[in-house]
């Protein structure tokens, strides 16, 4: 993350990869943010897909760094408590977490969707707890 020896990570599902990653963006007083978006890979042979096409996917985890202006105290303007774990939208199969670092002007925030239902409840506590600044 930056110039730092600090890095952020995270537990992705089998088959998925980085799809679109949005370099940082320097700002005034050493800000900058970078977003990184994990999608399914779709393995199916070419010439399948394009008889039989299917519906594109918009399952992906988003990760989303961010470095502050130095001194800078991280406010969550949802109404959370830095201790809740994750945050879960009620009008999709959505979750969410963010991680300050300590002492720094660090953020680290994901954002997990997946169209199956009934694989987002099986893994959403999972990625969503793995987000970790090391």
């Amino acid at each position: 993350m930056g110039d730092t020896r600090l890095t952020a990570r995270i537990l992705i599902p089998q088959g998925w990869k980085v799809d679109k990653v949005i370099p940082r963006q320097p700002a005034q007083d050493a800000q900058w943010a970078s977003d990184f978006a994990i999608k399914p890979v779709d393995n199916c042979p070419e010439i399948l897909r394009y008889f039989w096409p299917a519906a594109p996917i918009q399952d992906s985890v988003q990760v989303y760094l961010e470095k502050a202006q130095p001194g800078h105290v991280w406010r969550l303007s949802d109404g959370l408590k830095m201790e809740q774990t994750y945050e879960i939208d009620p009008d999709g199969p959505n979750a969410s977490r963010r991680v300050f670092l300590r002492q720094s002007e660090f953020m680290v925030s994901v954002n997990y969707h997946r169209s199956d239902s009934a694989a987002f409840k099986r893994t959403y506590r999972q990625i969503c707890n793995s987000l970790r600044i090391e």
